[in-house]
């Protein structure tokens, strides 16, 4: 295969970019796309796929996709022409041009057939949509839209259909027959309809003309002229049967036609008049009986009228009568109601006067008593203050000794933690000493230390270059004499039973036993040599060994001593350190530390005395707990001056309550009771008020007795004023009742009018002469319709005849005879004719079932070829899905149903089998299955090897997954670069990603180039593009080994 690599990417003017251009290493290589997010990353990868396709799959669902000038050309001041160019290691380029953002088509340069160019030799089936192609193995976009894992499964069986080269085998089924309603099965079904309308229609004609064959042998037909002699015949009779008596019918003089339909309506006409004539001489009979009761039921209604009259009068009179005494006793009841009101009122303000006057008593006694407990309060206030002060105290000397002991307790525990910390300090000086001295006496005993350990690992040395080499001798003359041996062996086995020459060195002996018994010794006296040996190897690892133990030991003293050393160091550190805490104004000598340790116990002994004092008079002082008795004091001090201030409110509020009941009393005593002293006696009040109460009850008796007369008389008015309107209401009922029969009797005669009689109306022998006359018209129109129906059946009989003429003329035009042929040799012809046209049609029904199944054969076949064909990319994808997930439980398994490839959640995973197959979008995270979108493309990159340019176009592969799978997916791109020679171009929005993927390929020489976008500027987006350091330095012959891909 001449396989090429992308060499150069061009833009100018395309969307965000004013212009681009990169060079690429023609070799097996990455290019890192990396910038932030809306800066271009996806422009420059979909310009790569408009580039080889004229067409971006991911812009398909918006709405303008096929006005690309608007969106692709980069938006400027001054617009102009958009390209996009592609240079290859073979020297082509192929670029893409818009002229202006109003164009809608591109033209192509530099090659006219992209996917012939692209085609690899060894790929045999025909590329016929480049970008379905595309898709399945090269570009990877952002967008989900483009992926085939969140693709519909009717688009990806369209997009892996065109590897698979299914399509020219489903269009020959679908050419054949088909489902639905394609050509083929359009085609088929219009001519089946065809034929079968031409059977129908030359079996209706045969039926038809049979069945008029059998009407027209009928007799009784009429001809025209016997049928205008029946005409007239109807019309006589419908003369007869006018309908007269005032009523109007439809004329039957000059009636001449054959039409029945006419006829029938002149017919009807008359029948409809006779029968109105019918009714209304019914109804005539009808009015005449009501005629006679309205008459009665006028005499009935005057008569109850009058008598309604008469009651209504005599009603009113005794009405008017009642009314006037029930008003002179209202009058009267009014007026006792006036005494019983003001001798209630008295009653009520002398009641009231006693409540004041009782209540000026209660208030007095409230107010002396008010008085005694505001004096005991003020007493009891004046205790609680004095015990108060007398707590306070307490507390203040307290306080001051808890502040002294408090003041003892720091100095005691500073000079406690003092004499700790000069107690160890002349403790870790002893320890020192005793360091110190243990430190003199190793070094003098072994003074010269480091020269004993240098000469014992100068021993070491030799000791063990002495033992190598006889190790080494012992093994070589190990295997010497293990040859020598074998071979004198060899030589005394094979000797020959009578040789007397040495078959060696050819020295003679006297006989063969000689030599045999020499050859069988030569072994044996290799073996001392191989002994001595032994001994000296021996003895030199004797040697290593004890040299090795001289110089542990050397090397064990001489830790020990530096081990002293250091522990001597930092015990004196940490003792100058605690020194530097003691408050010891002088040189660190252990007398005077010891002194100076004498002075803080005797220090510590006056403080504990001191605080033992002072302890003594607080626990004399407060026995109890000072606070609480301080806090009971207080409160109880509270308590009386809250009763003391709220006794002092209620005595000022009950003078002041007093005062106001004592002036009312007098007020209301001088108002009710003017003649009397003040201030005014009980006694007194109570005959008052007993008086009152007397004059109260008479005079409630006298009001009760008027109110119940006026009320009986009110009662009586209102049953006389019941019964006069009851008279009034039956009154105006048998006057509407009259004038109801009135008019009765008005619209009877209105009635008369319209059944055609005068207003006076019919007598009953007028009624019965009617109904004569028009019994004979009833029968003449009876005739009438006799004569029509014997008309209409031998016309009809006549029309079956003139039909059949019609039907056998067409029968014998289908037959294509001549016109004097017989009826039976028409019909034999005709119905041979509807035996070959329905043999044609059930060969046709045949052929469409047949092709039928054929379509639904070949359908079948590429469905199971096409299952079949995505095997090889179904176990290929799981491979690399656990190359890049490293986890086998996520994956997608494929399905080929009909014209769909539906994928579901990897059976191989925790996924239960009850939950059978699930779509993957619903199980697994948006990070897995961006994975698997990475997997999908390049299991069928592998899978499908039909481009000369092996190259992974991947927009942004890593989003949404974390460091170990980004680690993964580069161990596998780096095996695609070096082991397969793929081109693969990536981006990334995350600097920290591109960089760490920039590290892994350089750490295995894969050349690797970077295009970083910077950001927006006035001439589009800024870049900066690094080649590779390795380009051209790595080639298939030199490319080191790593794991397959």
């Amino acid at each position: 295969m001449n396989q090429i690599y992308l060499t150069g990417i061009e833009l100018v003017q395309f969307r965000s970019f004013s212009k681009l251009k990169v060079e690429l290493a023609a070799q097996p290589s990455v290019l890192i796309v990396h910038g932030s997010n809306g800066l271009g990353k996806s422009s420059l990868f979909d310009a790569l796929e408009w580039t080889l396709t004229d067409n971006i799959d991911h812009f398909r669902p918006a709405n303008g996709y096929d006005k690309v000038g608007k969106y692709l050309c980069r938006w400027r001041d001054e617009p102009g022409p958009t390209t996009a160019a592609m240079s290859f290691s073979d020297g082509t380029i192929i670029e893409r041009r818009l002229a202006s953002p109003q164009a809608v088509t591109s033209t192509l340069a530099g090659i006219e057939d992209v996917a012939k160019y692209l085609r690899a030799d060894d790929w045999k089936p025909s590329i016929g949509a480049l970008n379905r192609y595309l898709l399945l193995t090269h570009f990877l976009g952002q967008s989900t839209l483009s992926r085939l894992t969140h693709r519909s499964a009717d688009e990806r069986f369209e997009i892996l259909k065109e590897a698979a080269q299914s399509a020219e085998l489903e269009a020959i089924g679908i050419a054949m027959h088909g489902k639905g309603s394609n050509a083929a099965a359009r085609a088929f079904t219009k001519r089946i309809n065809e034929l079968e309308r031409d059977v129908n229609d030359h079996r209706s004609l045969l039926d038809q003309e049979g069945e008029l064959w059998q009407g027209a042998q009928a007799s009784g037909a009429i001809d025209d002229e016997a049928a205008r002699a029946l005409v007239q015949q109807i019309a006589s009779a419908l003369g007869r049967g006018e309908v007269v008596d005032g009523r109007n019918v439809p004329a039957s003089d000059g009636i001449d036609t054959l039409d029945d339909d006419a006829l029938q309506t002149s017919i009807d006409a008359a029948a409809a008049a006779a029968r109105n004539r019918r009714l209304a001489i019914t109804q005539s009979r009808l009015v005449l009986d009501e005629q006679g009761r309205n008459a009665l039921d006028v005499a009935q209604k005057r008569a109850a009228v009058a008598e309604a009259e008469r009651e209504l009068t005599t009603a009113a009179t005794l009405a008017t009568q009642v009314t006037a005494d029930a008003a002179a006793k209202r009058s009267e009841a009014a007026a006792t109601l006036e005494a019983l009101t003001a001798a209630r009122n008295g009653h009520v303000q002398l009641a009231g006067l006693r409540e004041v006057m009782a209540r000026l008593a209660q208030l007095q006694q409230d107010r002396q008593q008010a008085a005694t407990s505001l004096s005991e309060a003020e007493q009891s206030l004046r205790g609680a203050e004095s015990e108060v002060e007398r707590v306070e105290r307490r507390r203040q000397v307290l306080a001051r000794l808890e502040g002294e002991t408090i003041t003892i307790d720091g100095q005691v525990l500073s000079a406690r933690e003092e004499f700790d910390r000069t107690v160890q300090w002349l403790t870790r000086s002893g320890g020192l000493d005793v360091l110190r001295e243990t430190l003199a006496s190793m070094e003098r005993e072994n003074s010269s230390i480091d020269q004993v350990v240098a000469a014992a690992e100068v021993m070491l040395s030799e000791a063990r270059r002495v033992a190598d080499v006889q190790g080494s001798l012992l093994a070589e003359m190990k295997t010497s004499v293990g040859a020598l041996t074998a071979a004198v062996s060899t030589i005394a086995a094979n000797l020959p039973a009578d040789a007397c020459d040495c078959p060696v060195c050819a020295t003679p002996f006297e006989s063969a036993e000689i030599l045999h018994g020499r050859a069988s010794l030569a072994a044996q006296r290799l073996a001392p040599l191989l002994v001595s040996q032994e001994e000296a190897s021996r003895a030199a690892q004797n040697a290593l060994n004890a040299a090795a133990e001289q110089l542990k030991a050397a090397q064990s003293v001489q830790t020990q001593i530096r081990g002293a050393r250091e522990q001597t160091l930092a015990e004196q550190t940490q003792n100058d350190q605690l020194l530097a805490r003691i408050a010891w104004p002088g040189p660190a000598d252990f007398v005077g530390l010891n002194a100076y340790r004498l002075g803080l116990v005797s220090r510590l002994e006056t403080l504990q005395a001191r605080r033992e004092r002072r302890a003594r008079w607080i626990a004399r002082l407060a026995p109890d707990d000072v606070g609480t008795v301080a806090d009971d004091a207080t409160r109880r001090r509270d308590d009386a001056l809250r009763r003391r201030e709220t006794l002092a409110r209620s005595l000022t509020d009950l003078t002041a309550a007093e005062q106001s009941s004592a002036t009312e009393a007098a007020t209301r005593a001088t108002s009710l009771l003017p003649a009397e002293p003040t201030p005014l006696g009980a006694d007194r009040l109570a005959s008052a008020i007993d008086a009152a109460a007397e004059a109260l009850r008479r005079a409630q008796e006298a009001s009760d007795a008027a109110s119940n007369v006026a009320a009986e008389l009110d009662a009586r008015a209102a049953a006389l004023q019941q019964a006069g309107a009851s008279a009034t209401a039956k009154r105006k009922e048998l006057a509407d009742q009259l004038a109801q029969v009135v008019s009765d009797s008005q619209r009877t005669r209105a009635q008369w009018r319209q059944l055609g009689w005068s207003e006076e109306g019919p007598t009953p022998l007028d009624l019965e002469s009617a109904d004569q006359r028009l019994a004979a018209s009833e029968s003449a129109i009876e005739e009438a319709t006799t004569l029509l129906r014997r008309l209409r059946e031998g016309r009809e009989a006549w029309a079956r005849q003139q039909s059949h003429r019609g039907a056998f003329e067409r029968l014998r035009l289908v037959a294509d005879l001549a016109p004097n042929s017989q009826r039976d040799q028409i019909r034999a012809v005709a119905q041979k004719n509807l035996l070959d046209k329905q043999r044609l049609l059930d060969a046709t029904k045949q052929a469409k079932d047949i092709a039928g199944l054929a379509s639904a054969d070949i359908a079948k076949d590429v469905e199971d070829f096409n299952a079949e064909y995505i095997l090889p990319l179904d176990a290929l994808m799981k491979q690399i899905n656990r190359a890049i997930l490293c986890d086998p439980r996520v994956g997608i398994d494929l399905h080929v149903k009909r014209k769909k490839i539906e994928q579901s959640a990897s059976s191989n995973g925790e996924l239960p089998t009850a939950i059978g197959q699930i779509d993957p979008l619903l199980v697994h995270s948006e990070g897995q299955m961006a994975a698997l979108a990475v997997s999908m493309l390049c299991a069928a990159n592998l899978t499908y090897p039909w481009a000369r340019w092996r190259a992974l176009v991947l927009d942004d592969p890593l989003q949404h997954n974390d460091a170990i799978h980004a680690a993964a997916f580069a161990d596998f791109v780096g095996n695609m670069v070096q082991q397969k020679d793929y081109q693969v171009l990536l981006s990334t929005h995350d600097l920290g990603q591109a960089e760490f993927l920039q590290r892994k390929f350089d750490a295995r020489r894969i050349p690797c180039a970077t295009l970083s976008l910077l950001g927006r500027g006035k001439e589009g987006v800024e870049w900066v593009y690094k080649n590779s350091r390795l380009s051209h330095e790595v080639t298939a012959a030199a490319r080191p080994p790593a794991a397959s891909a």
